[in-house]
Protein backbone atom coordinates (compact mmCIF):
# COMPACT_ATOMS: atom_id res chain seq x y z
CA UNK A 1 0.00 0.00 0.00
CA UNK A 2 1.29 3.47 -0.91
CA UNK A 3 2.22 6.14 1.89
CA UNK A 4 0.09 9.30 2.63
CA UNK A 5 2.57 11.67 1.09
CA UNK A 6 3.20 8.98 -2.38
CA UNK A 7 -0.69 9.38 -2.65
CA UNK A 8 -0.46 13.24 -2.47
CA UNK A 9 2.46 13.34 -4.87
CA UNK A 10 0.28 11.07 -7.49
CA UNK A 11 -2.72 14.12 -6.54
CA UNK A 12 -0.04 16.66 -7.55
CA UNK A 13 0.95 15.02 -11.01
CA UNK A 14 -2.95 13.87 -12.29
CA UNK A 15 -3.57 17.78 -11.55
CA UNK A 16 -0.58 19.43 -13.49
CA UNK A 17 -1.28 16.74 -16.36
CA UNK A 18 -5.22 17.70 -16.27
CA UNK A 19 -3.98 21.67 -16.15
CA UNK A 20 -1.50 21.50 -18.67
CA UNK A 21 -4.23 19.27 -21.07
CA UNK A 22 -6.75 22.14 -19.96
CA UNK A 23 -4.47 25.16 -21.27
CA UNK A 24 -3.41 23.54 -24.32
CA UNK A 25 -6.67 22.27 -25.59
CA UNK A 26 -7.68 26.53 -24.56
CA UNK A 27 -4.85 27.64 -26.27
CA UNK A 28 -5.49 25.62 -29.33
CA UNK A 29 -6.04 27.38 -32.48
CA UNK A 30 -9.79 26.14 -32.94
CA UNK A 31 -12.97 28.32 -33.75
CA UNK A 32 -14.09 28.50 -30.19
CA UNK A 33 -10.79 30.09 -28.63
CA UNK A 34 -11.29 32.89 -31.41
CA UNK A 35 -11.86 36.30 -29.92
CA UNK A 36 -13.55 37.33 -33.08
CA UNK A 37 -15.37 34.09 -33.61
CA UNK A 38 -19.23 34.35 -32.69
CA UNK A 39 -22.16 32.11 -31.58
CA UNK A 40 -25.30 32.57 -33.96
CA UNK A 41 -28.40 31.06 -33.41
CA UNK A 42 -30.85 29.77 -36.22
CA UNK A 43 -34.00 29.30 -36.41
CA UNK A 44 -35.83 26.28 -34.81
CA UNK A 45 -36.96 24.43 -38.44
CA UNK A 46 -33.29 24.14 -39.19
CA UNK A 47 -33.02 20.45 -37.72
CA UNK A 48 -31.83 19.67 -34.80
CA UNK A 49 -29.11 22.09 -34.68
CA UNK A 50 -29.54 25.27 -32.47
CA UNK A 51 -26.38 27.57 -33.42
CA UNK A 52 -23.52 27.73 -35.20
CA UNK A 53 -20.13 29.94 -34.96
CA UNK A 54 -19.46 32.65 -37.53
CA UNK A 55 -16.50 34.52 -37.92
CA UNK A 56 -17.22 38.20 -36.98
CA UNK A 57 -14.34 39.55 -39.63
CA UNK A 58 -14.97 37.98 -42.57
CA UNK A 59 -18.84 37.42 -42.09
CA UNK A 60 -18.19 33.46 -42.71
CA UNK A 61 -18.76 30.16 -40.88
CA UNK A 62 -15.87 28.70 -39.06
CA UNK A 63 -17.76 25.92 -36.75
CA UNK A 64 -15.90 22.91 -35.31
CA UNK A 65 -18.36 20.83 -36.70
CA UNK A 66 -18.08 21.97 -39.77
CA UNK A 67 -14.54 22.00 -40.66
CA UNK A 68 -13.54 25.09 -38.83
CA UNK A 69 -10.69 23.88 -37.39
CA UNK A 70 -8.26 23.83 -40.63
CA UNK A 71 -9.79 27.53 -41.78
CA UNK A 72 -8.97 28.55 -38.04
CA UNK A 73 -5.98 27.42 -37.72
CA UNK A 74 -5.00 29.02 -41.32
CA UNK A 75 -6.67 32.43 -40.35
CA UNK A 76 -4.59 35.59 -40.20
CA UNK A 77 -7.08 37.23 -38.21
CA UNK A 78 -7.05 34.86 -35.36
CA UNK A 79 -7.17 36.17 -31.92
CA UNK A 80 -7.11 34.01 -28.14
CA UNK A 81 -9.55 35.19 -26.23
CA UNK A 82 -8.28 34.04 -23.20
CA UNK A 83 -4.34 33.86 -22.22
CA UNK A 84 -2.89 30.64 -20.99
CA UNK A 85 -2.22 32.78 -17.24
CA UNK A 86 -6.43 32.99 -17.10
CA UNK A 87 -6.59 29.49 -18.53
CA UNK A 88 -4.69 28.36 -15.52
CA UNK A 89 -6.57 30.51 -12.66
CA UNK A 90 -9.67 29.40 -14.81
CA UNK A 91 -8.42 25.39 -13.78
CA UNK A 92 -7.68 26.58 -10.44
CA UNK A 93 -11.04 28.18 -9.48
CA UNK A 94 -12.55 24.95 -11.58
CA UNK A 95 -11.14 22.54 -8.76
CA UNK A 96 -11.33 24.88 -5.69
CA UNK A 97 -7.30 24.82 -5.56
CA UNK A 98 -7.56 29.11 -5.70
CA UNK A 99 -8.75 28.39 -2.22
CA UNK A 100 -12.47 28.78 -3.15
CA UNK A 101 -14.98 25.63 -2.75
CA UNK A 102 -13.84 22.76 -3.81
CA UNK A 103 -16.46 21.25 -6.16
CA UNK A 104 -16.40 17.14 -6.30
CA UNK A 105 -19.05 17.12 -8.72
CA UNK A 106 -17.09 18.79 -11.05
CA UNK A 107 -13.94 16.39 -10.13
CA UNK A 108 -15.60 13.39 -10.51
CA UNK A 109 -17.22 13.79 -13.70
CA UNK A 110 -14.24 15.48 -15.35
CA UNK A 111 -11.35 14.10 -13.70
CA UNK A 112 -12.43 10.68 -11.92
CA UNK A 113 -8.83 9.69 -11.46
CA UNK A 114 -8.18 12.70 -9.30
CA UNK A 115 -11.60 11.97 -7.75
CA UNK A 116 -10.28 8.40 -7.04
CA UNK A 117 -6.42 9.22 -5.20
CA UNK A 118 -8.70 11.91 -3.74
CA UNK A 119 -11.16 9.19 -1.85
CA UNK A 120 -8.43 6.49 -1.20
CA UNK A 121 -6.15 9.66 0.20
CA UNK A 122 -9.66 10.19 2.93
CA UNK A 123 -9.75 6.96 3.30
CA UNK A 124 -6.63 6.04 4.09
CA UNK A 125 -6.24 9.41 6.65
CA UNK A 126 -9.36 7.76 8.51
CA UNK A 127 -8.07 4.15 8.81
CA UNK A 128 -5.04 6.12 10.04
CA UNK A 129 -7.31 8.29 13.25
CA UNK A 130 -9.57 5.14 14.05
CA UNK A 131 -7.88 3.44 16.79
CA UNK A 132 -8.26 -0.49 17.19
Amino acid sequence: MKSEGQIKQKIKQRIYRHRKNYVEQGMAQKPANCQNNRVVRLPQHTGNRATIRVCAIKDKVCDSTMAGDPQAESCPDFEHCRTAEDLKNEFKERLGLDGGDVNLNVITRDYPDVALLMWVLDDNTQDNTDEP
